[in-house]
């Protein structure tokens, strides 16, 4: 698994590259083959087109000597003169002058002589001693039926050769038989064309059993290959242009009539990776360029890779470092591009962060956390809501007659001292400074943070606060020094708590007649001379009477209407 960015972005930059040069040099191979089968496709219909008329005009001079013997005096002398073409001695005559002319004909391969009864009469291929039925009867009806009476076709010899007949009469001067021109289609023939166009060349016979390479341009490995393909009716039925595989190498390859009645044909063929020879070039040029690209490319993209990794990394460690509230170590801004905008931004938001935890430290230490959470939380905004909550009032008995008696730096060390004690006790149980009144503290429970329980709480923090001034007071005479004895009133109701002030300045306050009641009761702690006056809404609220002392009914100075109180038990003086 890559776990790193770099890597991550190296081997993404490294596909994609690859991607790109795979697909680039799939389109360049395909459109080499796609040339190349184009190029042989045309070849293949030039050659066509050649090996028509080189037929053709191995035809017409087959044709013409024919015509030359047809109309030669002393050898239709010598036919009309033959009435026995049985007598050995003529036939030996008539097959001089037929060998005389083949020779004279450099592109005859045998001469037949045959009778106007299709019999051979001679033949200088076979030399033969009686005469026998012509094998190639349709030859002659096709040229009984030419306006010149002349025919020509290719025809399957015996022996399983091709050869090009060609027939016209001989006269005297009526028709008194046949002169059959043969050329043969033959292994130097195809190797002669082949090197003339380029392209292999197979003389095809069709049999019932298939087609059959009579003879071929093409070498006896390669030729036994495409033989056995022919056998194959997709190959022989095909028409146009085919693909055929043969000697593990593809040919393109196209059938080419030859003039009879179709049992002979021609092969035209041309091997795919010769004319891919060119291609393969370019495309081995392709892959050294596309390896040579990839290296190139991996080297850059590790330099690119790591010039935006390494600011990446940075911000990574001056994030841990804001999370560990470091902020005195910015990231350094090594460019002016996006990332280097991005490193500028980052160390104004964290000089913003500093500054901001900064603001929270100090408010912190002038007001409860909470309340600074909660300012911070909330829009600076006037007005408040209505929350129930209790309120606790303490406030230090004989602090006149100590103040007269301590220095100020010692009463403000003193006071300090009393101070910490108390709030740790009231925030312990989940209750809020809202100010201190010169030795007087005023205490919520219930807000900024809504809980059903306040007066519990408030309750058995008065408790606390009973037990750890005890033994604050018990270090204080141990050194000689005066106590601190505390009075608490603790009253529960509907406060107003919000932001308070002028639009310039505000402060975080709770008011309401809750608020007074404590304060008034706090006061009665020194007519009842308990440490503890609870309001009794907060001594049914607690859930705890087995805590409280019942004090009786009182009228606090503000009201009409006596209220019952309770103080904490054993908390009499």
């Amino acid at each position: 698994m890559l776990t790193r960015f770099r890597d991550r972005l190296l081997l993404y930059l490294l596909l994609l590259l690859a991607v790109v040069l795979g697909f680039n040099f799939f389109l360049v191979r395909r459109a080499n083959l796609e040339n190349a089968h184009r190029t042989i496709d045309e070849d293949l219909r030039a050659a066509a087109q050649v090996f028509e008329r080189v037929f053709q005009m191995r035809m017409d001079k087959l044709r013409l000597g024919a015509s030359l013997m047809s109309d030669d005096w002393a050898f239709r002398r010598l036919y009309g003169e033959t009435e026995d073409f049985s007598d050995p001695v003529k036939r030996r005559t008539l097959l001089s002058g037929l060998e005389n002319y083949r020779a004279r004909m450099r592109d005859a391969a045998f001469l037949q002589l045959v009778s106007l009864d299709d019999e051979l009469l001679a033949d200088t291929q076979t030399g033969l001693s009686t005469p026998v039925s012509f094998a190639f009867p349709g030859l002659i009806r096709a040229a009984e039926q030419a306006d010149d009476y002349t025919a020509m076709r290719f025809e399957v010899l015996p022996d399983g050769a091709i050869a090009l007949l060609v027939a016209v009469p001989l006269l005297l001067p009526d028709p008194s038989g046949w002169i059959v021109a043969g050329f043969l289609a033959d292994d130097r023939l195809a190797r002669d064309f082949r090197n003339m166009t380029g392209v292999e060349v197979s003389f095809v016979v069709n049999t019932a059993g298939g087609s059959i390479i009579s003879s071929s341009s093409l070498s006896p490995p390669v030729r036994l290959a495409v033989a056995e393909d022919l056998l194959a009716p997709a190959v022989s039925e095909a028409r146009g242009v085919f693909d055929l595989s043969a000697a593990n190498e593809t040919w393109i390859s196209t059938w080419t009539g030859l003039p009879g009645d179709g049992t002979a044909r021609g092969l035209l063929q041309r091997p795919l990776a010769q004319e891919l020879m060119p291609f393969r070039r370019l495309e081995a040029t392709l892959h050294g360029l596309t390896g040579f690209t990839l290296v190139l490319s991996a080297l850059l993209a590790i330099w690119l890779a790591r010039g935006i990794s390494r600011p990446v990394q940075e911000l990574s460690l001056g994030v841990k470092r804001i999370a560990e509230g470091r902020y005195d170590e910015p990231v350094a801004v090594g460019s002016r591009d996006e990332l280097g905008q991005l490193s500028s931004a980052f160390n104004a938001m964290a000089r913003g962060l500093e500054e901001r935890d900064r603001v929270r430290d100090l408010l912190g230490k002038n007001v409860s956390p909470e309340i600074a959470a909660e300012l911070l939380r909330r829009p600076a905004v006037l007005g408040g809501e209505e929350k129930d909550v209790t309120i606790m009032f303490t406030d230090v008995r004989g602090f006149t007659s100590l103040s007269e008696s301590a220095a100020p730096a010692d009463l403000l060390a003193t006071l300090n001292e009393y101070f910490t004690e108390l709030t740790c006790v009231i925030e312990a149980h989940g209750g809020i400074v809202d100010k201190y009144i010169g030795d007087a503290v005023m205490a919520v429970f219930g807000v900024p943070l809504a809980t059903d329980d306040h007066a519990r709480r408030a309750v058995a923090c008065a408790a606390e606060v009973r037990r750890v001034l005890g033994a604050y007071n018990a270090a204080r005479a141990a050194a000689g020094l005066p106590r601190l004895d505390t009075g608490m009133g603790l009253a529960t109701g509907k406060v107003i708590s919000r932001n308070m002030g002028s639009a310039a300045r505000h402060d975080y306050a709770v008011i309401g007649d809750t608020v007074n009641l404590a304060a008034r009761l706090q006061d009665e702690t020194k007519t009842y001379k308990v440490d503890s006056v609870i309001a009794a809404r907060t001594a049914a609220a607690c859930g705890h009477p087995d805590w409280l002392q019942p004090l009786g009914q009182v009228t606090v100075r503000g009201k009409t209407e006596a209220i019952e109180v309770f103080t904490l038990r054993d908390s009499l003086a």
